[in-house]
């Protein structure tokens, strides 16, 4: 999915590290609750659906990207490449 999506691997099979995969879990199963409880977000002292950290993540790896690709055009095909090219 890491591939498809960002264009890499994040390794976490080979490192052992879950703190990335925990993340997306915690983010994807926040997404159908609050697509099951969309009022949730209405009421005071709901935790926000995005975490900082989930943003911090992202953002790191675009930058990443696009500083990959700078000056250059980049021969792969996936997502993140595609929303790069188009609004870049």
């Amino acid at each position: 999915m890491s591939a498809t999506s960002f264009g890499g691997s994040f390794k976490l099979v080979a490192s052992g590290d879950t703190k990335i995969k925990n993340i997306f879990l915690d983010r994807v199963k926040r997404a159908a609750f609050d697509s099951q409880f969309p009022f949730l977000k209405y009421i005071p002292f709901t935790p926000p659906s995005m975490s900082e950290e989930f943003n911090a993540m992202i953002d790191r790896i675009i930058a990443a990207q696009r500083d990959e690709i700078k000056g250059k055009s980049s021969g792969k095909k996936d997502l993140l490449q595609m929303f790069i090219d188009t609004h870049a």
